[in-house]
């Protein structure tokens, strides 16, 4: 058996490479995949200096103050608390792509058979004015959503906030492509200093790795949430991608693509189509801050000064 193991060896190797051959982009991500859950299992991410505070809508705030949605004054009152503990900036992981209906111009203007009630809600404020009112104070990131498929959701692209330099215009085409997207109210947009992306897709089995720092819709680059926080908190003007032009005189196997973005001057390595591994550290409940205690002024300003309120 002994002088037959070098042969088995050889067979050994010669069936993993066919599998590299014939599916090689299925083998190596499944691959990739194990050794990336087994390290993350083994060492999760440690906590660092850069603080990120969950306002966390949960389910002890609901139970105090109601069913979600909230009316956009509710919100309004959140973020005006929030600003009084002088966080670099507030996040929003909402989309607040629709009017609010318990607005009054809102509710009273489908009474249109009562003038007095019609000519009220023109005087009454409008929850999302004072929304928008409340974002416009102090830096504020709003959060829309990107699709794989053509769906119509709006007639118009999210705003876009940072100013972009790509090396080669030619190579946005490596970052991650989308068809479709909801923005949130123009309004709040108009009002936010940053917009960025919520999506985040899964892998084929069904487990979030990956992070797209920046993708493209309609030929535009748009950030993710998580970067446009980064880039508002920080006061940086945009973001840079770079090119990885030398691969092919590497190796002719591994293409051309995205080699790095940088967030103001923050760089951050990138797979080619300008995605990142998430490292994810262990919950650490001492950075969730139950929204009803914001809303009660009931918490400790001193937990949010100088962090990225994440909403």
């Amino acid at each position: 058996m002994q002088k037959f193991f070098p042969l088995l060896l050889g067979v050994a190797l010669l069936a993993v490479s066919a599998i590299f051959i014939y599916r090689p982009i299925g083998a190596v991500a499944t691959l990739r995949n194990v050794a990336h859950d087994t390290m993350q299992r083994l060492s999760p991410r440690e906590p660092s200096g850069n603080r990120v505070i969950v306002i966390d809508i949960d389910e002890e705030s609901l139970r105090r103050l109601g069913g979600w949605p909230w009316p956009r004054d509710r919100m309004a009152e959140l973020v005006k608390q929030l600003r009084t503990a002088a966080p670099s900036v507030i996040a929003f992981d909402i989309v607040l792509s629709e009017v609010d209906p318990t607005s009054p111009s809102q509710s009273l203007s489908r009474l249109t058979d009562v003038p007095l009630l019609q000519d009220l809600a023109r005087r009454l404020p409008d929850h999302d004015r004072l929304r928008a009112d409340e974002i416009a104070a102090i830096p504020v990131v709003m959060g829309f959503s990107l699709h794989d498929r053509l769906t119509r959701f709006s007639d118009r692209l999210p705003a876009s906030k940072a100013r972009y330099d790509i090396a080669d215009a030619a190579h946005a085409g490596y970052l991650q492509s989308y068809l479709g997207a909801r923005p949130t109210l123009s309004a709040l947009e108009a009002a936010a200093a940053g917009n960025g992306a919520t999506s985040i897709y899964p892998d084929t089995d069904g487990i979030i790795r990956r992070l797209s720092l920046v993708s493209i819709l309609a030929d535009t680059p748009f950030p993710a949430l998580a970067a446009e926080s980064m880039r508002v908190s920080g006061g940086y003007e945009g973001y840079r991608i770079h090119v990885d032009s030398d691969r092919n005189l590497i190796n002719a196997a591994i293409p051309v693509g995205i080699d790095r973005i940088d967030i103001g001057p923050v760089s951050r390595p990138t797979n080619t189509d300008g995605t990142i591994f998430l490292h994810f550290a262990q919950t650490d409940q001492g950075r969730y801050l139950p929204a009803w205690q914001v809303l009660a002024g009931s918490f400790d300003p001193a937990l949010l000064i100088g962090a990225i309120a994440l909403i």
